[in-house]
Formats: C-alpha cells, sequence, structure tokens
C-alpha cells in the first residue's frame, strides 16, 4: 500500500509507549483500583490510580511514572539499572501523595518497579553534594509481582489513615491552647504525641513487659519527642524492658532516675524495682556477691516479689551446694522450687518455678546416671541390666512430666515461657545424648542408634525456631544460650567449619551486648571447648581417679587379707580337720569351719533361709559348696557369674568383710588346695 502513496513511518517509540500503557492498565484489578491516564504525562505523571474499597470510591489516590524499553541495561551484579531524571522525580514528589515508577521491558515482557520515596532516598546525597546532577542511573528495581498490588494498596491506606490522624492531632492541639506539646512520626507513617506515648507505656507497659514485648515498648517510647514527661513509673517500665531486651547500659541510666524518686513508686513496683535493680549491678560487677545476696534475701520475705527473689536464691544455693559436693544439693533446691509453686500468693510464677525445676530435675537425672555408672569398673564395657531399667524409668517419668508441663504453659498462650521450657528441654536432652554416646547401648536409654544420627538435626532445627523467637523479642541471654547451644551440637556432630562460623556469630553478639555475664560465659566456651569436649575431659579425669582409686584401695584389702593367710597358715598348722567343714567362697577359695558355727556362716554370707537348705544338703554327702562373695548378698548356692561379677571396689569391700570375719572367729584358709 505505501508504494502507492506515500505515508509517515513509524514510530518504534511511540509504539512500545502504546504497548506498555496497554500491558499496564491490564494490572490493576477493578474491583481495587480505578486507573485514569493523565493525558499531558510530559511533565512526569502518566496515570492516576484511585483505591475502591468494596463499593466505595475513597479518593485515595497515588501517581505512576511509566518508562518502557526495549532491552534493559543491566549492571555487573545483573540487577537492571535505568536512569531517572532528577527534575521528574521532584515533580512527583510535590504531588504530596504516594507514587510509583513502573518500568516495562519489551524483550522480557516483564515490569519492574521502585517507589518514588525508595528513589529520593537513594539519590538524595548526590543531589545534596551535587546540585547541578541532572539524572541517576540506579539499580534498585524488583520484578513486578502480582502480590505487589496487595502491598501498594496497604501502603496506600497506611499514608491517608496517617494524614487522617495527623489532621486530627492538630485539631486537638490547637483545641487545647497549648503550645509545648509536640507531634512526632516515624517513616511507617506512625503519629504520636508525647503524652500519648506516656499515658500508653504507665497503662500497658508492665503487661507488655510480662508477655515478652519488651522490645513494642522501647520502640513505643522512641516514638516520643525525646523529651517526653516521664514519670517514675514509665521509668520503671522502662528500666525493665531495657533489662530483658540486653541493653544493660540503657537500663543502668533508667534505674539512677527511678532510684532518685522511688518512694513514688507503689510497694510492688518498689520491690521489683530494686531485686532489678540490685541484679543489674550484681551482673555489670558493681556490687560484690555478698552484698547481692543479702538483698536477695531480704526481698525473700517481700509480699509481691518475694517468689522471685526465692527462686534466684534457690538457684544460687544449689549451685554453692554443688561446688560443696553436698550431696542434698538437688534435694534442697526441688524443696525450695516446690514451696514456690504450691504457694497461693505466686500464683504468677507458679509456671516459672515448675518450668526451672523441670530443667534442673532433667540435668540432675543425668548428672546421677554419670555418678552412679561410675561406681561401676571402668575396665567393664557391660552395664547392668538392674541399673540401665533403674535410669529408664527415672528418665521416662522425667519426659512425662515435661509434656504435662508443656500443655499447662501452652494453655496460658505465655510464648515466651512455652519457648524457654522448650531450649530447657532441649539443654537437658542434648546433655544426655552426650551421656549415652560416652556410655554406649544406645537404644538402652533415649533413642535407637539408627534415630541417633537424625537427632542432632532435630535438635537444631528446634533451637534455631527458639533462637529467631528471641531475637524477636529482644531476648537476647536466651539468644546467647542458643548460640551456644548450636555450637556445641554443630561441633558434636562433626560439622566443624559451620560451628566454628556460630562461634564467630557469638562473639559479635558478645561484643555488640557487652554483658559481662555474656562475655564469662563466651571466654569459658572458647577455653573449654563445647560441651561434650568438656565431657570427655571429665571422663578421663574421673576414670584415672577412679583407677588410680580403686588400685590404691584394692591392693590395700589384697594386703591385709595377705596378712591374714601368714597368720592363719601359722595357726592352722596341724590342727585337726575333724567336725569341720568345707565351703569355697569365689574369688578366695576354700575356707573350713566347725559344723556348729553353720548359723554363724550363713549370717556373715547373709544367705536367705530359703537358700540354707541347697547349702546343707551339699554337706550332707559330704561335698563343698560354692558360694559368691563378690556379691553382697549370697542369695543362692553356685558360682552364679563367677568373677563377671566384679563391678569394682564394693565388691571386694564384701569379700574383705567375710574374710575378716571368717578371720576373727578362726574359720581357716584351706591352705592344701592351693
Amino acid at each position: 500500500m505505501h508504494n502507492d502513496f506515500p505515508l509517515p513511518g513509524s514510530d518504534m517509540n511511540a509504539a512500545l509507549k502504546a504497548l506498555s500503557e496497554n500491558k499496564f492498565r491490564s494490572l490493576w484489578p477493578t474491583a481495587h483500583f480505578r486507573v485514569r491516564q493523565e493525558l499531558d504525562s510530559d511533565a512526569g505523571v502518566d496515570f492516576s490510580i484511585e483505591l475502591i474499597e468494596g463499593s466505595y470510591i475513597t479518593n485515595f489516590r497515588f501517581n505512576i511514572q511509566l518508562k518502557a524499553t526495549h532491552k534493559p541495561t543491566r549492571g555487573k551484579d545483573g540487577n537492571l539499572r535505568f536512569s531517572i531524571a532528577i527534575s521528574n522525580l521532584n515533580y512527583l514528589m510535590n504531588a504530596g501523595i504516594p507514587a510509583y515508577y513502573f518500568i516495562y521491558s519489551e524483550l522480557e515482557d516483564k515490569f519492574y518497579l521502585a517507589s518514588a520515596k525508595e528513589l529520593q532516598s537513594v539519590i538524595g546525597k548526590e543531589i545534596q553534594v551535587q546540585t547541578q546532577i541532572q539524572s541517576k542511573s540506579i539499580s534498585i528495581w524488583r520484578e513486578f509481582q502480582n502480590s505487589d498490588l496487595m502491598k501498594i494498596k496497604a501502603e496506600i491506606q497506611d499514608f491517608f489513615e496517617f494524614r487522617h490522624h495527623f489532621e486530627q492531632q492538630l485539631r486537638r492541639i490547637q483545641a487545647d491552647q497549648v503550645g509545648n506539646k509536640r507531634i512526632t512520626i516515624d517513616g511507617n507513617y506512625n503519629i504520636s504525641n508525647d503524652e500519648d506515648v506516656i499515658e500508653f507505656l504507665s497503662q500497658n507497659g508492665k503487661r507488655l513487659i510480662n508477655e515478652g514485648n519488651w522490645t513494642e515498648v522501647l520502640a513505643i517510647f522512641r516514638k516520643g519527642s525525646g523529651e517526653l514527661p516521664i514519670t517514675t513509673k514509665v521509668n520503671a517500665i522502662l528500666a525493665t524492658a531495657n533489662y530483658y531486651a540486653g541493653q544493660y547500659y540503657d537500663c543502668l541510666s533508667f534505674c539512677h532516675k527511678v532510684e532518685l524518686k522511688k518512694a513514688e513508686l507503689s510497694k510492688p513496683e518498689r520491690e521489683h524495682f530494686e531485686y532489678l535493680h540490685c541484679n543489674l549491678q550484681f551482673q555489670l560487677g558493681m556490687i560484690a556477691k555478698e552484698e547481692f545476696s543479702s538483698i536477695l534475701k531480704r526481698l525473700e520475705e517481700s509480699e509481691f516479689f518475694g517468689g522471685y527473689a526465692k527462686i534466684f536464691s534457690a538457684k544460687d544455693n544449689y549451685v554453692k551446694n554443688l561446688k560443696l559436693k553436698n550431696p542434698k544439693a538437688f534435694l534442697v533446691f526441688e524443696n525450695e522450687l516446690i514451696g514456690v509453686a504450691n504457694n497461693s500468693n505466686y500464683n504468677l510464677i507458679k509456671l516459672t518455678a515448675l518450668t526451672e525445676l523441670s530443667f534442673r530435675r532433667g540435668l540432675e537425672i543425668s548428672n546421677q546416671f554419670v555418678r552412679d555408672r561410675a561406681k561401676i569398673n571402668w575396665d567393664q564395657e557391660r552395664v547392668l541390666d538392674q541399673f540401665t531399667l533403674r535410669y529408664k524409668e527415672k528418665w521416662n517419668q522425667w519426659e512425662k512430666d515435661l509434656a504435662n508441663l508443656q500443655a499447662e504453659i501452652n494453655h496460658t498462650g505465655n510464648e515466651t515461657l512455652m519457648k524457654s521450657n522448650s531450649l530447657n528441654s532441649l539443654q537437658v536432652k542434648y546433655r544426655a545424648m552426650i551421656f549415652f554416646k560416652y556410655f554406649g547401648s544406645y537404644d538402652a536409654y533415649f533413642f535407637s542408634k539408627e534415630a541417633y544420627a537424625n537427632q542432632i538435626g532435630l535438635f537444631i532445627a528446634e533451637v534455631n525456631e527458639c533462637e529467631s523467637f528471641f531475637r524477636k523479642i529482644g531476648f537476647w541471654e536466651n539468644v546467647i544460650v542458643c548460640l551456644s547451644m548450636k555450637y556445641s551440637l554443630l561441633h558434636f556432630s562433626g560439622a566443624i567449619e559451620e560451628a566454628d562460623q556460630i562461634l564467630m556469630a557469638l562473639e559479635n553478639e558478645t561484643r555488640e551486648r557487652r554483658n559481662p555475664e555474656f562475655i564469662r560465659k563466651l571466654s569459658f566456651i572458647k577455653e573449654e571447648g563445647p560441651e561434650h569436649i568438656q565431657f570427655e575431659k571429665l571422663i578421663a579425669e574421673t576414670k584415672s581417679k577412679s583407677q588410680s582409686s580403686h588400685e590404691f584401695a584394692w591392693e590395700k584389702l589384697v594386703a591385709k587379707m595377705k596378712e591374714m593367710d601368714e597368720l592363719e597358715m601359722i595357726e592352722s598348722r596341724g590342727a585337726d580337720s575333724y567336725g569341720r567343714l568345707f565351703i569355697e567362697l569365689i574369688p578366695i577359695k576354700v575356707f573350713s569351719f566347725p559344723k556348729e558355727e553353720i548359723k554363724e556362716v550363713f549370717n556373715i554370707l547373709k544367705v536367705p533361709k530359703s537358700e540354707q537348705g541347697a547349702f546343707l544338703g551339699i554337706w550332707d554327702v559330704g561335698e563343698i559348696p560354692i558360694a559368691n562373695i563378690l556379691y553382697p548378698e549370697v542369695s543362692r548356692e553356685g558360682i552364679r557369674e563367677g568373677m563377671r561379677a566384679d563391678t569394682g571396689i564394693k565388691c571386694w569391700e564384701n569379700v574383705f568383710r567375710v574374710r575378716k570375719a571368717f578371720f576373727d572367729r578362726k574359720f581357716y584358709r584351706y591352705f592344701s588346695q592351693e
């Protein structure tokens, strides 16, 4: 056709512009948006879009600048780069309503977007430094997704709600005719005045902290102007929030303010503050342990806060008693915690006490397992069935109690306590896992050998969940515990490089928090290694001491028995064996005694009446019965397990007891048998 008469040539840019506009309109569902195209778009606005809420139009509008390119330019990082004119950006921002840039890539048939606010933030500093800059190539564009439509809608709603609230606040201040009131606005269109902030914290701060939302308390405080008319009560709330968030030096600053006017607090508030302040000072090394303990002891008598102080004192005393090797250390601790849990005055912290008790009880079961196992000879691999069964029963009962406690905590909806209990139980199970590895027989205790390999991965996944939660609420003490445990678990599984990365993260967190207790724990881990390495060292030391102690005690008993042998050899030389009976005592061979002393022999050997007939019957036919005195009681005649019954020094102490009793009564060894 164009060969017959001349026509203008096709403008490729105009065609691309028309294509991009048609595709752009199709992005916006008519149920939520009304798209209006600007007739004169040269200045910078191509479309004006209005929100629709149900059947209502809102006049909540935002502007769009649409750009199109055939093939987008990408930087070395692979991100799309596009040049924006500064004058065009300024024009969009001058409207005072949100605006967005869209770029259409014809080759990819995709849209990319960025908000004008984002673009202004990125290039704002360069504009200040170089006032003559005309345009800027940037690479913050993100690929458009359908989900972005609802995100944009939410942003527009937030903006107009903010503007409405802002106007209300202005009218209120004008009506009050008070000149010193301040309004603050954050980057997320949150608006408040100082009085609202203080009122909210005063009414809700304590509740939010009890729910584990201390970071929210701090965020609300930061909405103020910086010249808040803070009351003593709010200062105490902010001190508590900073303490739980691990911001100890900020906490100390608020504590100093409260200390000056703490008489203004109610009695419960004052007692809580005293506990918090003394604990903080002790953590930071500002007061000695003696002074700290003295304050806690006084607070134990508090009507309102005594339960917290008693829990803390119980833990402190427990650690002291363990160091002193007091055998009743755990029993005392258990009774103190049960006392708190059963006290009706402390109902609010009952589950806190039970959570701490469950944690310590689980650790105590594992520690007792090690103590009991250490009594068995280290050169014996076999674990006695009765010992194994007794431990399994204790462990199973702990797991049942844990499940019941977790259900009770879940019923309260207190997520902080839920996660704390979960983290405690993980520490107990990990400790048990270490013990089982070094004492063999996986399936005899906790889980099968096949499940063992997967267990570490499950533990790490659960620790990650706990860490994520505690980071969210700013509970840095437990974040440190999570990182320490994850380091140990990864090291235990052989993932040394990953473990070292976690150790670096732990160092960074510790450095940032500047908490002396965190620093002490980190130093201990770096010096002593992860928990399983610490346990290996303990096992080696205990094994060495046990062997040394066993050998020394055994040699001492043997020396005494040899001395008895030498004396008996002299006394029994030429003695008549008429009227005497013989009995073989494993492991010290054959002895003789007068026939009329049968009852005394049964008493020494602790033979029950039900088994005495077996011995008498063997003597009646002129044979020699056997009694294995490696057992504390000779419950039946015969070899039984022979020398396999030797489980350590306790067995030889019983052998010596029998040998000494026979020697004192002149029940002679039968030397001709040697």
